[in-house]
């Protein structure tokens, strides 16, 4: 994590989860591996759940972060956003120090999603190490 997050230092209740860890790859694809099991009713409708408040938070935050890039981003003469050779947004040097502001508050909103027991998962599911521990809030013994 971005040491200005400060993103591993904060201690997170259980059942919450920042914006960060939410829309990191490994979460979103331990999410995925979640919800592909083959689990017990209760459980299954647990995960239905828990994924689409996941989903719900990641898509306010899409949103939001698109808001960022619409205010700081640079644009051309035809006043369209400008993307760089990678294809990212280009946000002009005068507008970085705001905008890497609001979104490193954006990141560190936490969001309340809930929890799974691993018992619950009952050892139908493998994930990483990495989709673990950004897991870590919302699983529990």
């Amino acid at each position: 994590m971005n040491e200005e997050t400060k993103e591993d230092v904060v201690p997170q209740k259980k059942g919450s989860i920042t914006l960060a860890r939410l829309t990191a790859q490994p979460t979103q694809n331990g999410l995925v591996q979640i919800s592909q099991a083959v689990l017990p009713m209760r459980t299954a409708w647990k995960v239905k759940n828990l994924i689409e408040k996941a989903q719900k938070e990641s898509s306010n935050f899409d949103s939001l972060r698109q808001a960022l890039i619409e205010r700081h981003g640079a644009r051309g003469d035809d006043k369209k956003l400008v993307r760089d050779s990678n294809g990212s947004f280009r946000i002009p040097q005068e507008n970085v120090e705001a905008f890497n502001k609001e979104i490193v508050e954006l990141m560190n909103i936490e969001v309340e999603i809930g929890t799974l027991s691993i018992a619950e998962l009952d050892g139908k599911v493998e994930l990483s190490a990495n989709a673990m521990q950004l897991l870590d809030t919302l699983l529990v013994d």
